[in-house]
């Protein structure tokens, strides 16, 4: 939501013909509005409340006001100085978007405010409002902070890279998926100080939740049954489908190796190693050109000829399958049962990279199968937090990195949570700046 100019905002609300416009000019600068304020009628004295009022002088002040026309708008707006007669103070009269000592209208801040929701640089707003840099970080910093929102039903934690100047290499940050809201980001993912972080909590808060979504790192699951002891720890099926995406690769690998660079057995590996490590049913394509046959035929035939090219790489393509058929279309109640099969078929295989799988498989049973549980009509998985992640990457990119972690993560909660803004002000000494060198 935009918000209107100062002099349109007077213009619409000018109920007792209050605003007086004396001219507008416009030059190379900008564009100038010189216009005249009449007191009200009905004014009181912020002090005692008396209507026994009399003007006592004229003031001038130029606002900076939101562009017209894309261009740089000023207001020089005369008003009066009033007295009143009955306590002696002497106070000026009430603009309506306008703060007290201050030279830019509340209008333009909002609309400042606005912009930095999108993923585009201080700079970029800054030529867009006609404002110096400087003017959209004070503004920034003086209003835009958010405290960490409360826990809801389901919990997704990851990390990304941090910045080059924080202190840890990767950030932390959880996110509830329900309410599309990021709870807070840390600024480290060291698990001492992500304990800490949690111990603050109050634990009537955290027994709230009900599943905990991460990636397969042991810390995160220290973390889980220390703090979430109510909740079920889920692991996003993205990371174990890595696992067994990385075997039947390293299987073709180990294949493909075994012939010489021109053959055609080489060449069908090398160049539809992505259709072969996909799963059948969303393979989509044209008659592409097959190196066995010598001929174009369509994929359903590239995929026989390279899975007949050895042994090895046909049970491997065929466990992949099967793997990947199996956790798409299982529900909870059947997966226990697939998942010992699983297990066995692993331990059975001839090809030695699958059978390295079984420990992993063993050690995060519980975690992988708790992935088959639904909440609501869906299932439970971290690709929320990726996406967040992703559009972290392009705050950093357009801004050509942060030097002030507080800034990047009041600048990451401000871009994803559709909060409604409310204007406060923030104590900016509290914010934690990196320490110059000096010279």
């Amino acid at each position: 939501m935009y918000y209107k100019s100062l002099f349109e905002y007077l213009k619409d609300e000018d109920d007792e013909n209050r605003l007086s416009i004396i001219e507008e000019t416009s030059n190379v600068n900008g564009y100038y509005i010189r216009a005249k304020l009449i007191p009200k009628t009905n004014c009181k004295c912020p002090i005692c409340s008396s209507t026994n009022i009399m003007k006592f002088g004229k003031k001038e002040r130029v606002i900076n006001d939101d562009y017209i026309s894309n261009r740089k708008t000023f207001i020089i707006l005369e008003y009066n100085r009033l007295r009143c007669k009955d306590c002696l103070k002497m106070f000026n009269d009430t603009l309506p978007m306008l703060e007290a000592r201050k030279s830019i209208s509340l209008a333009l801040k909002l609309n400042i405010i606005e912009d930095l929701r999108s993923d585009v640089s201080f700079t970029h707003i800054a030529n867009k409002r006609h404002v110096s840099i400087q003017t959209i970080i004070d503004i920034f910093e003086t209003y835009i902070s958010y405290d960490r929102a409360p826990f809801g039903d389901v919990l997704c934690m990851d990390e990304f890279k941090n910045l080059k100047h924080s202190s840890g290499k990767y950030a932390f940050v959880m996110f509830d998926p329900n309410a599309h809201i990021i709870i807070d980001v840390l600024p480290d993912r060291i698990q001492a100080n992500i304990d800490d972080y949690l111990y603050k909590i109050d634990w009537h808060e955290k027994d709230r939740v009900k599943y905990v979504i991460t990636d397969m790192s042991e810390s995160y699951r220290t973390l889980i049954k220390t703090h979430f002891k109510n909740a079920v720890h889920i692991v996003d099926c993205f990371h174990y489908l890595q696992y067994v995406e990385k075997a039947f690769n390293d299987v073709r690998i180990r294949i493909q190796s075994l012939f010489g660079d021109n053959t055609p057995q080489y060449r069908i590996l090398k160049r539809y190693w992505r259709i072969l490590s996909t799963y059948y049913i969303d393979v989509e394509g044209e008659s592409l050109y097959n190196p066995i046959r010598k001929k174009s035929t369509d994929v359903n035939q590239i995929l026989l000829d390279a899975t007949a090219v050895h042994p090895d790489l046909e049970e491997a393509y065929s466990i992949t399958q099967n793997f990947l058929s199996s956790v798409k279309t299982l529900k909870y109640e059947e997966a226990e049962v697939w998942y010992n099969e699983w297990i066995n078929t692993l331990n059975d295989s001839s090809c030695d990279e699958y059978r390295k799988l079984k420990g992993m498989f063993l050690n995060w049973k519980n975690e992988i199968l708790h992935s088959f549980i639904k909440f609501g009509d869906k299932r439970l998985h971290n690709g929320y937090i990726e996406g967040i992640n992703n559009k972290i990457k392009v705050i950093k990119r357009v801004s050509y990195g942060y030097t002030n972690f507080t800034h990047f993560r009041n600048r990451i909660i401000h871009i994803v949570n559709d909060y409604e803004f409310v204007l406060k002000y923030v104590d900016r000494s509290l914010i934690q700046r990196k320490k110059r060198k000096r010279k």
